[in-house]
């Protein structure tokens, strides 16, 4: 990058010129104005930074590999931290902007702030699933539907921005009381790769032989059983309530069919 003044960074002249890192390291200012490149770009859908090093113009930290997104982010941690009375930033990503927003108070009418009936989805709110949403649903579809883009409600929920395997259920019964009372929002996660024991899931009940299908908020157990007259050891299922005064609900292997279609990760209020 080419300056016409000696030192762009305390030059009067250097007023109408863009610098860089390294004309900035060292220095501090009243107020600063920083451009937030697509170098690195937060993305929602990993819940991470996610680095381009094509579009970054200094060959050094272009040639970093695996050390480029904490070189870039260190980068922007000087540039972001010159100014001792303000910084302005200007974003040339969106949802990196959006991240940002979601991380940071501001106050003042002049400011662009989340207003208290604004939604976001993902950045300060989550799907809001009813249980009829969920019927006859299996674990590909749902994770499509949300993948895709949620087309019905969302409710406001702190903690963002979140990943879109996220998503809130209430809980419509008394069944999972004391540890989740009725009327509870919780949020969910579609599931991963890991075992959903003793945990408390939403089971897709696709088939079962005293249910129709349908959805329920369970806490999941696998028993290996070995019935009388028998030596194959089989498994049984058990979805369990909490509150003794609702049945559980017994399901063979091979027998009757389940998804999870969520896994409790915490009750909003």
């Amino acid at each position: 990058m080419h300056f016409e003044v000696e030192c762009a960074a305390h030059d009067p002249n250097g007023i109408d010129q863009i610098g860089c890192v390294y004309t900035a390291q060292g220095f501090e200012f009243d107020y600063v104005g920083v451009i937030f490149g697509n170098d690195i770009i937060y993305s929602f859908l990993e819940g991470n930074w996610v680095g381009h090093p094509e579009n970054s113009k200094d060959p050094v930290v272009r040639g970093a590999k695996g050390k480029f997104v904490d070189l870039v982010k260190n980068t922007y941690r000087v540039l972001l931290s010159r100014g001792l009375k303000g910084c302005y930033v200007y974003f040339l990503d969106p949802d990196t902007e959006k991240f940002f927003r979601s991380r940071i108070d501001v106050a003042g009418e002049a400011y662009h702030k989340v207003r208290e009936e604004e939604i976001e989805p993902y950045v300060n709110a989550l799907p809001l699933v009813e249980l009829r949403e969920l019927e006859g649903t299996s674990l590909a579809e749902w994770r499509a539907q949300l993948e895709e883009g949620w087309k019905g409600e969302f409710r406001r929920v702190p903690g963002g921005p979140f990943l879109r395997n996220r998503f809130l259920f209430r809980a419509e019964d008394a069944s999972m009381e004391p540890s989740i009372p009725k009327d509870a929002l919780c949020e969910f996660r579609i599931p991963s790769d890991e075992s959903p024991e003793n945990k408390v899931v939403l089971a897709g009940l696709k088939t079962y032989s005293k249910k129709t299908s349908g959805a329920a908020m369970k806490r999941y157990q696998r028993l290996s059983v070995i019935q009388a007259g028998e030596v194959a050891e089989t498994t049984k299922i058990l979805l369990t309530s909490e509150n003794k005064a609702y049945p559980s609900l017994e399901l063979r292997e091979g027998v009757d069919s389940i998804e999870i279609l969520g896994v409790f990760e915490r009750i909003i209020n």
